[in-house]
């Protein structure tokens, strides 16, 4: 009887760990739902994937992708001076190839200057108006964004149509030494608990 006493703690242990390892399993499996004994069996994810979609959607769009964001995304990007630059090279271009008028009054010294002037102004008035209206326009095309692009909808709908096995995959491939540790964990809770079973047994 002693000797069937020692065993105690290793097969708390043993249980211990094989109901956490269960558990961490039963996150995704079964992907669909089964009867077992008449009770209704699927892992927690696939049983609250669309309702984690909806969440995440929300989540999303009302915390992570906010119009405010979009906006400051689209500011980070410098669009005046990218577009300015490219206002520039094409009024440059169109001096450069209008030959039939601007290249033969440009030869002329007295008319030189004064167009090159005046391409100079032309490019300093259309900077003026990009960097004035940039900013403005970034924010009413993050705005319309926010409100036509239903981000809700599109992370909602690619949260159902993810393969589980897959997200299952990533998960325990991400987090695999923390799991371990977790089913570690209950072999070494269930041992603790065997031996405070025999220290009751052996006091009583």
């Amino acid at each position: 009887m002693k000797i069937a006493y020692f065993f105690i703690p290793f097969l708390s242990a043993l249980i211990g760990w094989l109901t956490n390892w269960l558990a961490i399993r039963m996150l995704f499996r079964p992907h669909r739902a089964k009867r077992v004994l008449g009770v209704k069996i699927q892992g927690l994810i696939p049983a609250r994937q669309d309702e984690i979609a909806h969440k995440l959607g929300d989540l999303v769009e009302k915390e992570l992708l906010t119009p405010e964001d979009i906006a400051l995304a689209l500011e980070g990007l410098h669009l005046e001076e990218r577009l300015a630059s490219q206002v520039d090279k094409l009024i440059d271009e169109k001096v450069n190839n209008a030959t039939y008028l601007i290249v033969p009054l440009r030869r002329m010294p007295f008319l030189r200057a004064p167009l090159d002037m005046l391409v100079t102004e032309l490019k300093k008035n259309i900077r003026s108006y990009i960097k004035r209206e940039i900013p403005q326009m970034a924010n009413e095309i993050a705005r319309e964004m926010g409100e036509n692009i239903q981000i809700k909808e599109i992370v909602r709908k690619k949260i159902e149509d993810f393969e589980l096995s897959y997200l299952e995959e990533i998960v325990i491939d991400l987090s695999r030494r923390e799991l371990r540790a977790i089913e570690y964990l209950g072999g070494v809770l269930g041992f603790l608990i065997g031996l405070i079973q025999v220290g009751l047994i052996w006091i009583l």
